[in-house]
């Protein structure tokens, strides 16, 4: 309707519809901004078409009317067809302006010509009403618009064998550690900082498809779990950065899945026992609690978060005791031992264990062996601290910039037939590394992020 229109429809002077729109416009701010986006004008002095507008989303309903019919809230809610067995009302607001109005109504009898009886009125008060209702769905299950966490929805997948690059009875393995996925958020430009190390991510996916692995053990704290820990401060800037890592930690896995076909362990550590504690602490009703779809994992697991059963990734709990074995004499953990040094760390676990163990946790490189004699023969024990993939420069919460970390992957080859093995270190050298003769240079797959998950700002 055009403000002429208006004018005819109410009887009411343009300058009085201006000033009603804009006290209407002052009181109800949040309305004039939902009407504005639908490409209603309300300029100042101006007034809504009188109309009724019903704009339902996934979980909510809102209608509105300014309509001379509808004068209560039953009669918008009919009109609207609204089943309120289906929909209840979370708040209404019905409101009345009087506006002045300019008009003559004579009531005279003339006679002869001449006024016999009668009055002459030359003033009124025009009732401008106006109602809003806001509706919410019955249901139980109401659709997340927004959620700030979720699961990954990962399709059950079928992947391709690796292509055997050794012996029949000879299995090729790789393990990396410690990615410790999450980001600070800049608080101005919403930009993601990573706390690992893409390149070094890269260079583990290139070296495991040319070496044509098997199997990769991912041993533990593959996301840093940040919002999780009361261990320090919590940052302005880790505020909803726990979604993208999960994220970010489903699409590797994904790719590494598919690049390799190579079967993926992914280990329980200390980081992520840190959801584990966070809900016993604050949130013990939670623990534990499962969907009523999937009654395997609860909701709030690292295997739910990431959709690993629609990858074919196993899940290695028990933390710190989970553990996965390549034939009969090599152990994987993530590890609990920390020793001041380089190298010591490896040194005590050689001392105590009698199996040769290949652990992360530490964020560094090292190696320790030792002899076991037992009565007419003797065998090696050996363990490998392997290092982090994580970034070394200080971006990691509760590092400095010069921590003695180092970057690695290992490659393990086992004969199945003979039980023995050879395992070889690869140093992940500032996006550069070197295996079989061959050189790798690591890429930032930030850009397929973007295009994977294009609403964040990677």
């Amino acid at each position: 309707m055009s403000w002429t229109e208006v004018e005819e429809e109410f009887g009411l002077s343009r300058e009085s519809l201006r000033s009603a729109a804009r006290r209407w416009k002052k009181a109800h701010p949040e309305e004039y901004q939902a009407l504005k986006q639908q490409n209603t004008r309300l300029d100042d002095g101006e007034m809504p078409e009188p109309g009724i507008f019903d704009d339902q989303g996934e979980n909510e309903r809102v209608v509105y009317a300014i309509h001379p019919q509808i004068k209560a809230e039953e009669d918008l809610i009919a009109y609207c067809n609204i089943d309120l067995t289906v929909w209840y009302i979370h708040s209404t607001d019905v409101r009345s302006y009087q506006t002045p109005i300019k008009r003559e109504l004579k009531r005279l009898l003339y006679q002869d010509g001449r006024i016999v009886a009668g009055n002459i009125d030359k003033g009124g008060v025009y009732q401008f009403q106006q109602i809003y209702i806001r509706l919410v769905l019955r249901r139980r299950d109401p659709e997340p618009v927004h959620p700030i966490l979720r699961p990954i929805e990962a399709p059950e997948l079928i992947f391709r064998s690796p292509e055997r690059v050794c012996g029949d009875n000879v299995v090729r393995q790789l393990t990396f550690a410690d990615s410790q996925m999450g980001f600070r958020k800049n608080l101005i430009t919403g930009a993601l900082e990573p706390f690992h190390d893409r390149v070094a991510l890269d260079l583990v996916a290139q070296i495991a498809v040319a070496a044509g692995v098997e199997r990769i053990d991912v041993l533990g704290d593959f996301l840093d779990f940040t919002q999780a820990t009361r261990k320090f401060m919590q940052e302005p800037a880790f505020y909803g950065t726990t979604q993208p890592a999960v994220l970010e930690g489903h699409w590797f896995l994904r790719r590494l899945r598919e690049q390799t076909g190579a079967a993926v362990n992914l280990f329980e550590g200390n980081h992520c026992v840190r959801v584990k504690t966070f809900l016993m602490e604050l949130m013990p009703w939670a623990y534990g609690l499962t969907s009523a779809d999937d009654v395997d994992w609860p909701a709030l697991s690292v295997p739910r978060l990431l959709g690993l059963d629609g990858l074919g990734v196993a899940w290695i709990d028990g933390y710190p005791n989970g553990e996965s074995w390549l034939g009969k004499r090599v152990c994987f953990r993530h590890g609990n031992v920390v020793r001041k040094g380089s190298g010591r760390t490896a040194a005590a676990l050689a001392d105590e264990s009698d199996v040769t163990l290949v652990v992360g946790h530490v964020h560094r490189d090292e190696e320790a062996t030792r002899t076991v004699w037992l009565r007419d023969r003797y065998r090696y024990v050996k363990v490998r601290v392997v290092g982090c993939t994580c970034r070394v420069t200080g971006e990691v919460p509760g590092a400095t910039d010069r921590e003695n970390w180092q970057q690695s992957l290992l490659i393990t080859d086992y004969d199945l037939e003979r039980d023995r093995f050879s395992m070889q270190p690869v140093m992940l050298d500032q996006g550069i590394a070197v295996w079989d003769g061959k050189v790798f240079e690591g890429q930032d797959y930030v850009e397929e992020l973007r295009e994977a998950w294009p609403r964040w700002n990677w």
